[in-house]
């Protein structure tokens, strides 16, 4: 369609002419290929009809078969004519069939017709397959007066319920009604095809509910037959009684029931000049005829004359490489009674500029994901260096489920996206939101941990992950400072459940969680205190709710479904804002008015489902509302300004682009030769009402499907004027399709890797490259002033301030003041060794850059498990297992092994405690801390405390003490290291200097716990007779653990270690060289840590999560 400049200044060429000076006698069948002017040409025939030869407007109207088009071309007409008008100048036959109905309606005294959508008759069909499902599971006579439908072979009962088996009826359905097929004559026809009998069942019950439900109801084609039989027999038709002209755009898309609307008129007398192409359907699969498009008087041939053929000759949409290409196309489709279009030739001779890419170029990646990223590639050339608009630019694909990930790949990309594609409400998460609320408020659902997770990442509350997580640690340290042991999202749905008045679901008898307000109260970050205060709003929201529901019964069946909706939607309070944001531009107004566009179907499903079931509960309505996937028809507008449209080849009917990009060309995916109506054969049944041999072989079947998908291709690549890249993946998975391969030029054969000056055409792609040329090149004034002006606009990395490796040294002093008598400088043996390892290691890891692991949640739960003394292992096995419960998992999967792996650690523990016993062993202490106090004397002085916790002290039968450290791992030292292991050496020192503390008393806990193994009595200081370390994920041939044992210190060996203690603690607060050896004021001046580069950061076997920061050149060097 042409859009541009006034269409009173365009100069037709010799062929649009020739249509203009047709006699006014004759019907006219006009042919054009893509881009030769059909449109204009309509345009201007309006015109000319109404500026020079005096028609009333009233006396002409334009047909296009899809709305968006019918709307473009109202826009078009009305600047051409610029002249008031009494109605819409361009229809779609289901608008002139609802007016020519619902006003011969009103002459009868009869109701307004209703549409019915497609949401409407898949909720209807669900209904009625339910309903025989059920009626197959009752036996006896008593089966609720349902007699099961009999399906013949290949239909079986586990595919009957199946949403695939719903669109196939749907799509008989269309086809029943496009061709006026009723019930009866499709069981006459089931001869032919068995399951038409079990379909013409099934549609007898589908008529009479709509009938029942709502009596003025009419489908798409039901509307149009309605109106053509109107159009018969009327003697009059209101607003249309003095049409003369009736202009028909794109034909080719017309189904039977538009087909007979143009036929309806023209026997009134109404002159119609139709406007196609044959070769570029992209409804086949629906039912679109593009034979119309040569002579749309079908199978009514012998009561009107023929139209007079008139082609186009010139093509102005693109140069001769695009022209050549789109013919290339269409010579592979099966002629339809016309071939002289084809042979049109570009009115352009002038090709794109030698630095951009050719007109015509394909590009193939390894992935879908590398796909979308040499697609934005290829947009962003073309917009930053060749002034191409975002909105003069598409992505075309064939599949509508793929527009949704092209979009978001793409917006990753920073290349601004839209589409006129909605997604099934079911499907939008405002929509979800608003359900699931519902369905907790009114008891239908119980309140659960997921549900809190997927109401919070909703729009409607917009908690991320981070926020919620941090209200569950919040929750789970209160639980721990009251002496309980409950999980997080127990405690979650518990606070939740509070604020909301719902029944909970834990044990009444539990002390109660930490409240909304408490958390409040005791600060935390600022995302924190706003995601705790929206989960507070979301348990008064469920309160005020479910308070309306009880005081209309409390009952779910005394308040109506939609009733339920409405009431959630109104607390949520967030109407206003987003009528607002809607109204808006940009990515942002057309998020928000998708979701308005959903919330509102909801909303009318609910209401259509109460009329219907008055009786029914929300329950009902979720059950049935969860199976749908319809997308309801819309009215609101979307905008795409300034924004790549991304969308099916049936949404861009009519329009054009400079830049057009048809993507997923994979075999297999397009052209998709799948018989679509190969389980009921709704292809089948229009074939047989309107003449054609169905008997013909599969070959030939797939033939046409290949002719219809070139037709929808030829769409696709015919809607740009100066740019066309095809794009597949090309994989071990998926290879590119005979379509893709219909191009011979290449764009970037390297696209798979990003080039640099394509990486340039991004704000951190140009930021990288201006930071790497500083690298290569040297320091260049330009580049410097480049990052400068980057760095104003706030593009991420261009500041230097945010480099790393570029700042000096915070402080050159020590973490503690080694010379002050009152400071102590804590030292635990379990660090002496990470610290040696690589001090600048253990320094990130030691403040703030550890953090918890799996194994070490693990590690904890066994060594409790040691800790207290149980009757037998099945005892101590639960108590592991009811620790797990504070554990996060992110798969079921993954909870399943780990409770695998905490059931063997504690088997393997209590064989290893069963064995001591039996070797006369027993118990002296366990989880036992010490303390010894380590004293450096010098020019300067500093106390050092070695801090610890033993896990098992023992006695043997030969009455010598042996300490025990227990290790979940499977890394075990080796036994020439043990030696030297510093944690074994500190429990020795430990037990002989006397440090060992008595056992603690706990304080009461919520949750009661075994007695303790340890009791409690002292233990003098003693000379260790062996210390080992007991793995329990080692098994070996003889027993259920491996150890590694250090034998006892003697006086040098103590004392070495007392030495190894001073100089590691003076190494840990950066003063890593002994103070005798350096000056108080060297010392306390350039405190620092060292790190072990070839031995610990860059080995193999070696580095922790700070060596992959510091020994990275761009850091360090």
């Amino acid at each position: 369609m042409t859009s541009g400049p006034a269409l009173d200044a365009l100069i037709l060429d010799a062929t649009q002419r020739a249509v203009l000076d047709a006699g006014a006698e004759s019907h006219l069948s006009v042919v054009g290929a893509p881009g030769s002017g059909k449109t204009t040409t309509l345009v201007e025939l309006l015109a000319e009809r109404v500026l020079r030869d005096g028609l009333a407007t009233t006396e002409v109207l334009a047909l296009t078969p899809d709305r968006r088009s019918a709307a473009r071309l109202r826009e078009v007409i009305g600047e051409r004519l610029a002249v008031s008008t009494p109605g819409a100048m361009a229809r779609t036959p289901e608008s002139v069939a609802f007016e020519i109905v619902r006003a011969d309606r009103a002459r009868q005294g009869m109701q307004a017709p209703q549409l019915f959508t497609g949401a409407d008759e898949d909720t209807i069909l669900a209904e009625l397959i339910q309903s025989d499902l059920e009626a197959r599971a009752v036996e006896g006579p008593e089966q609720l007066n349902a007699t099961p439908i009999d399906w013949a072979p290949p239909v079986t009962l586990e595919a009957i319920g199946l949403r695939g088996f719903r669109a196939e009826i749907r799509d008989l359905l269309a086809a029943m009604s496009e061709y006026d097929v009723t019930p009866e004559r499709l069981e006459e026809l089931a001869h032919l095809r068995p399951v038409w009998s079990g379909a013409a069942a099934l549609a007898r019950q589908f008529r009479e509910s709509v009938a029942q439900a709502k009596p003025n109801a009419f489908d798409t084609p039901g509307i149009v037959l309605e109106a053509v039989s109107i159009v018969h027999s009327a003697t009059r038709l209101d607003s249309f009684s003095r049409l003369k002209l009736l202009l028909v755009d794109d034909v080719h898309e017309f189904t039977e029931s538009g087909r007979r609307l143009l036929v309806a008129f023209a026997l009134r007398g109404v002159r119609v000049v139709s406007f196609g192409d044959p070769d570029i359907t992209t409804g086949g699969f629906r039912g679109s005829r593009p034979e119309l498009a040569v002579d749309w008087r079908g199978e009514t041939r012998g009561a009107l004359e023929e139209p007079r053929r008139l082609v186009l000759g010139t093509v102005h949409r693109g140069g001769a490489e695009l022209r050549a290409f789109v013919r290339g196309v269409t010579d592979g489709i099966g002629v339809q009674r016309e071939l002289r279009h084809r042979a049109a030739e570009s009115a352009h001779a002038g090709s794109p500029p030698a630095s951009a890419p050719p007109a015509v170029a394909r590009f193939s990646a390894s992935s879908s994901a590398a796909e979308c990223r040499g697609i934005a590639d290829y947009l962003r050339e073309l917009h930053l260096l060749h002034d191409v608009p975002w909105d003069e630019m598409a992505v075309i694909t064939r599949r509508g489920g793929s527009i949704e990930s092209i979009r978001r790949q793409l917006a990753k990309l920073e290349v601004p996206t839209s589409s006129s594609q909605a997604l099934p409400a079911a499907r939008d998460k405002a929509v979800q939101a608003v359900v699931k609320l519902a369905a907790i408020a009114s008891g239908a659902e119980e309140l659960t941990p997921e549900a809190i997770a997927e109401l919070a990442a909703s729009p409607v509350f917009a908690i991320d992950p981070v926020q919620l997580r941090r209200v569950r640690r919040a929750l789970r340290l209160d639980e721990i400072a009251a002496g309980g042991n409950r999980a997080a999202d127990e405690l979650l749905v518990e606070a939740v459940s509070r604020v909301a008045g719902l029944r909970l679901l834990t044990d009444p008898d539990a002390p109660a969680s930490a409240t909304f307000e408490r958390l409040l109260a005791t600060g935390g970050s600022a995302s924190g205190r706003s995601a705790t205060k929206t989960l507070q709003q979301l348990g008064s929201l469920l309160r005020a709710v479910a308070g309306e529901i009880d005081a209309a019964g409390g009952q779910q069946r005394s308040i109506a479904a939609d009733e339920v909706l409405y009431a959630v939607w109104e607390r949520l309070g967030v109407a206003k804002t987003w009528r607002e944001a809607a109204l808006g531009s940009g990515p942002r107004a057309e998020q928000m008015g998708a979701h308005l566009d959903a919330l509102v179907t909801l909303f009318d499903v609910g209401k259509r489902f109460v009329e219907r079931q008055p009786d029914a509960s929300i329950h009902d309505f979720l059950v049935q509302w969860s199976g749908s996937e319809v997308t309801a028809d819309s009215l609101a507008g979307r905008t795409n300004g300034g924004t790549v449209t991304v969308t099916t080849p049936a949404a861009v009917l009519g329009r054009q682009f400079r830049v057009v990009v048809v993507a997923g060309l994979s075999d297999g995916v397009w052209p998709n030769l799948r018989l679509r109506d190969s389980l009921l054969g709704a292809g089948q049944l229009a074939e047989l009402e309107r003449g054609i041999d169905t008997t013909r072989d599969l070959v030939d079947r797939r033939l046409e499907v290949l002719y219809d998908e070139r037709r929808m291709f030829a769409q696709a690549v015919s809607r740009s004027s100066e740019w066309l890249l095809l794009t597949a993946e090309e994989s071990e998975d998926s290879a590119p399709s005979p379509f893709f391969l219909l191009s011979s030029r290449t764009w970037n054969d390297s696209a798979s890797e990003v080039s640099e000056a394509q990486a340039a055409l991004t704000l951190r792609g140009l930021v990288g490259e201006l930071r790497r040329a500083g690298i290569v090149r040297g320091v260049d004034p330009s580049d410097a002033a480049g990052l400068a002006r980057l760095a104003q606009e706030d593009v991420p990395g261009a500041d230097p301030a945010e480099w790393y490796g570029l700042g000096g040294p915070t402080t050159g002093r020590p973490l503690h003041d080694p010379g002050d008598p009152s400071a102590s400088i804590p030292v635990s043996p379990s660090n002496i060794e990470s610290f040696e390892d690589c001090g600048v290691n253990w320094f990130v890891s030691s403040h703030g850059g550890g953090s918890t692991s799996e194994s070490m949640n693990i590690g904890n739960i066994v060594h409790a498990a040691a800790e207290f003394d149980f009757p037998d292992l099945e005892a101590r096995t639960a108590f592991a297992q009811a620790r797990l419960r504070s554990n996060d998992f992110e798969a079921p999967w993954q909870e399943t092994a780990v409770r695998a792996k905490v059931d063997e650690l504690v088997r393997n523990l209590s064989a290893y405690l069963h064995r001591v016993t039996l070797d006369g062993g027993a118990l002296l202490g366990a989880e036992r801390a010490f303390t010894v106090e380590v004293r450096v004397e010098g020019e300067e002085s500093a106390k050092i405390t070695l801090r610890g916790k033993i896990d098992r002290i023992e006695s043997t039968a030969a009455g010598s003490i042996d300490v025990v450290d227990f290790k979940t791992g499977k890394s075990m030292p080796s036994s020439d290291s043990m030696a030297t292991n510093a944690q074994l050496a500190a429990y020795q020192l430990a037990l002989s200097t006397g440090a060992v503390s008595d056992p603690v008393d706990r304080p009461v806990q919520a949750v009661e716990l075994p007695p303790r193994s340890d009791r409690g009595e002292t233990i003098p200081p003693a000379q260790v007779h062996e210390a080992k370390l007991v793995f329990l994920a080692k098994p070996t041939t003889k027993q259920e653990w491996s150890e590694r044992t250090q034998h006892p210190f003697d006086e040098t060996a103590t004392s070495e270690f007392f030495e190894r203690v001073r100089n590691v603690a003076l190494g840990m607060i950066g003063i890593p060289e002994p103070l005798d050896q350096r000056s108080p004021t060297d010392a306390l001046a350039s405190a620092h840590y060292q790190a072990h580069l070839e031995s610990h950061c860059l080995g193999s076997f070696g580095g922790g999560r700070a060596c992959a920061l510091h020994a990275a050149p761009e850091v360090t060097e």
